[in-house]
């Protein structure tokens, strides 16, 4: 179920009920006028856990959000790469850049695991929630991801020495626009950052060959060797949220 009201969205979170147990709920694009609505919808369903995010700059929003009891637990930022205007830079060929294969879901999902095992992202930022489950969500929502590919969704892998060591969960949002939006890699991998850079480069040709003419990634504030990797291949800063967690 889901209210969609002025831009913005909030929606009930089965993968999130799933992993900790209680009724769970995501709002995207929060400003401080639609705020009493979302946490209307948050009544209404009887949430107890709220995922909510607002724009850097609706920094009424972000108070407003810390008033009702919101907890800051990330800071992610959306960067924006032209992918007609530029070239795409080619891959180094370190390690193999391709799309997954049927069978390859438990692969997936243990990369996932290796890689988010101690990743300090909102789930983790969060006390209240069991650190152990906080890691595990990464890699089910890969494995969720594996299951609903089509030709709008991807998973793009890296892969040495026949071993999956990364992987970039990429889609479209529309007819022009391709994002990255989950990119992990396994400590195994070596020089983790080379791995990155070339996945970013594989997502940019996924989106490409679908005639996307830009391409969206986003980053954890705190992630700067993420951050310097896609703006070297062209990303450029394009905007920025603010994560907050509610309980009830």
């Amino acid at each position: 179920m889901a209210d969609k009201v002025s831009g913005f969205r909030v929606h009930l979170s089965p993968p999130d009920r799933e992993k900790f147990g209680i009724i769970s709920a995501r709002a995207e694009d929060i400003s401080e006028e639609n705020l009493a609505e979302v946490f209307d919808f948050c009544r209404r369903e009887k949430v107890e856990f709220l995922i909510a995010r607002c724009r850097a700059d609706e920094i009424r929003a972000a108070q407003a959000l810390a008033r009702k009891g919101g907890v800051l637990a990330d800071t992610l930022v959306v960067y924006l790469r032209n992918l007609v205007r530029t070239p795409i830079p080619e891959v180094s060929g370190r390690c193999a850049v391709r799309r997954i294969r049927e069978g390859e879901e438990e692969k997936l999902r243990a990369v996932a695991e290796e890689a988010f095992r101690d990743y300090g992202g909102h789930y983790l930022a969060d006390e209240r929630l069991p650190e152990a489950k906080s890691g595990e969500i990464y890699s089910s929502w890969a494995g969720r991801f594996f299951r609903d590919r089509s030709e709008s969704r991807e998973v793009i892998v890296a892969e040495k020495n026949g071993e999956i060591i990364g992987f970039n969960l990429v889609r479209m949002n529309g007819p022009e626009e391709g994002e990255g939006i989950l990119e992990g890699v396994s400590p195994r991998a070596g020089r983790r950052s080379l791995v990155q850079r070339d996945m970013a480069i594989g997502a940019m040709n996924w989106a490409r060959k679908r005639n996307a003419i830009r391409m969206l990634a986003s980053v954890a504030l705190a992630n700067t060797v993420m951050q310097k990797i896609i703006i070297r291949v062209g990303f450029e800063p394009y905007r920025s949220y603010h994560t907050f967690h509610l309980w009830f």
